[in-house]
């Protein structure tokens, strides 16, 4: 994938969850998440990370948007098909 389709993914990410108020949260490093909306707070973090990374270490933001796709998957917001149509896996 290319940066530009990652960034388009991102940003239909971020809207997602701004649509539905999450709002960024920092995950503990020491503990586990307490809830879906804190999870979806490190989420939406996430997503900003991402971003900055992709222009510094590309392999760390792809292995984060990889991370951030299997959670989506685990909790039940997208399908693995619907993962694999945002990726632009069958365009």
């Amino acid at each position: 994938m290319k940066n530009e389709k990652i960034l388009d993914v991102l940003d239909h990410y971020e809207r997602f969850l701004t649509d539905n108020d999450v709002e960024t949260l920092k995950a503990s490093k020491l503990d586990f998440s307490q809830s879906r909306q804190s999870t979806l707070g490190h989420c939406l973090d996430l997503i900003l990370r991402i971003r900055q990374l992709l222009t510094i270490d590309r392999d760390e933001a792809l292995i984060r948007f990889g991370f951030l796709q299997g959670v989506f998957w685990i909790m039940g917001i997208k399908t693995i098909y619907q993962l694999q149509v945002d990726n632009g896996q069958f365009d």
